[in-house]
């Protein structure tokens, strides 16, 4: 088999359920558009690898593997405050549901292997920690993109140091799937990627349209390093 046609394999049942509600729901007419920007040819993986394990930590194991159960609860021992202590009506929350659902859909389409079935293909010596999310296609990083937007969505009922905070923490989160190497570099900058558009693409509710200048404080090449 060409390397470049190995995928990361059979998505579960709950992964598809969300690919298939994607194609209903609000943010299906930027589905096409996304779907467009394609992960790196497997051949080029050696080089995001290097770099991975080359990659100085900076940040806990702890913080790491709450990240990793559940980033809401970063956000909720960071900075003090839960989504719906802003989101009164649920409208903020079946908002991220379907960002979660255009995520997974873009998971599917893509189905690129995670970096630890490469390196074990290219006889790279990595080891992942342990996770109980990382268990689906690599691209994009969904805790890149729905980190990035769970921030905007707590933005409103924050000043600007606290915003500025809410989303270097989203960063930090982003990083520690690097980190962990549960995701390429890549898979976090397209993740940024799917963020912005669909914060962009949002008119309700119409603060996540209205702060979406807050994403561009993040650099496209914050994890990419040029790849």
């Amino acid at each position: 088999m060409d390397i470049n046609d190995i995928k990361y394999g059979s998505p579960d049942i709950k992964l598809m359920t969300r690919h298939a509600r994607a194609t209903r729901g609000d943010l299906r007419d930027i589905i096409p558009e996304l779907a467009t920007i394609r992960p790196r040819p497997n051949n080029k993986a050696g080089e995001e690898l290097e770099f991975m394990m080359e990659l100085e930590r900076s940040l806990l194991d702890e913080f790491i593997d709450e990240a990793d159960v559940d980033f809401r609860e970063s956000f909720q021992s960071e900075l003090g405050i839960k989504l719906k202590d802003v989101d009164r009506d649920g409208s903020t929350e079946a908002w991220l549901d379907q960002a979660h659902d255009l995520i997974g859909h873009l998971k599917v389409h893509h189905n690129r292997p995670r970096p630890y079935q490469m390196a074990s293909m290219l006889g790279v010596d990595m080891h992942p920690m342990k996770s109980i999310s990382a268990h689906s296609p690599s691209f994009p990083s969904g805790h890149t993109a729905q980190a990035i937007l769970y921030a905007l969505a707590l933005a409103p009922s924050m000043n600007e140091d606290e915003r500025n905070r809410a989303v270097m923490l989203a960063v930090d989160i982003a990083q520690s799937r690097i980190e962990a190497c549960y995701h390429f570099p890549t898979d976090n900058e397209y993740g940024l990627q799917v963020a912005k558009r669909i914060a962009a693409h949002w008119s309700t509710p119409r603060h996540m349209r209205d702060l979406a200048w807050l994403i561009d404080s993040i650099q496209p090449n914050a994890w990419t390093s040029g790849f």
